[in-house]
């Protein structure tokens, strides 16, 4: 009986089933294969890479399993074919919970739960394009440094404002400043000198924020949210003031300060002193920003 299975290429198995369903026992190749109905391969286990490969309807691979690491496919490769439901592609749960652990949907967004969560719950990490993004709703831990917001600052050419009169127009003027985003917080430091080609405008200023404040207070203008100063080069005078955000405009900021011996307001196309050819303002500000995101 011994050498009448070995002479076998493989066996058949259709107890209970109907047409085009059978178990496939392959003992020269080591091969154990299972087709549906219509006579599609859905399981097969082999000695070979993969192991074991599980496939859907349409032939699609949906995982397969490697016990060889660095075979290059991983111990375990999950694949998630376009045909599948958009909502959820993969999804690890232990036994007796009611939520999920972890899933991956078609879009590749990954949301790890405490297994009492229901799908579609943000706990954990959701990835967006446009670009890409990692929003975090419950908090992140990490042992090393995490770099938030990218690698480098990001490079931002402000408008120059006035709030109660004509914009001045910056001609030739050099602007430069550059921020970065440390979730809600943002870091935003710059320049501004003016120009030959310049006009000046009239009534205050104010300088265009990279992304648009909160406002946290009902007086926000009398918080301040960093340091500033104005060069008057000709006269090599130097004012420091205060840059504030004010609740009428979250766009923009705007700088109070000493304007002169027991003078005090707002940088204006006449105060502290009329802006001439390379008079300058900086800045250097942390400010909280309308929305919370780790990247901007």
């Amino acid at each position: 009986m011994r050498s009448i299975f070995a002479a076998l290429r493989s066996l058949v198995l259709p107890y209970g089933a109907t047409s085009g369903q059978r178990i496939v026992l392959d003992g020269v190749n080591g091969r154990i294969s299972v087709y549906d109905s219509a006579s599609r391969l859905r399981l097969q286990i082999t000695t070979s890479s993969p192991e074991l490969a599980v496939y859907d309807a349409a032939g699609n691979l949906l995982a397969a399993v490697n016990d060889t690491p660095g075979s290059g496919s991983g111990i375990v490769s999950v694949l998630i074919p376009t045909s599948s439901p958009t909502s959820l592609g993969f999804s690890v749960q232990q036994q007796g919970d009611t939520g999920l652990r972890f899933s991956v949907d078609a879009a590749g967004s990954l949301t790890f739960g405490d297994g009492t969560n229901t799908l579609g719950t943000t706990v954990g990490i959701t990835r967006s394009t446009s670009p890409l993004r990692l929003v975090v709703s419950k908090g992140l831990g990490v042992a090393d440094d995490l770099n938030w917001g990218g690698a480098a600052y990001t490079d931002f050419t402000p408008e120059w404002r006035s709030t109660t009169g004509t914009d001045p127009t910056p001609g030739n003027s050099v602007i430069e400043s550059c921020y970065k985003v440390f979730g809600r917080l943002v870091h935003y430091y710059g320049y501004i000198q003016r120009g030959s080609t310049a006009t000046n405008g009239t009534g205050n200023y104010a300088i265009e924020l990279p992304l648009a404040g909160i406002v946290r207070f009902a007086n926000q203008e009398r918080w301040p949210i960093g340091s500033a100063w104005i060069r008057d080069d000709s006269a090599s005078g130097t004012w420091h003031g205060f840059p504030i955000v004010d609740d009428g405009d979250s766009t923009q900021f705007q700088i109070t300060g000493f304007l002169g011996p027991g003078v005090s307001g707002l940088w204006s196309a006449t105060s502290p002193m009329t802006p001439a050819t390379s008079d300058f303002v900086g800045w250097n500000i942390l400010y909280e920003r309308a929305n919370s995101v780790i990247t901007p």
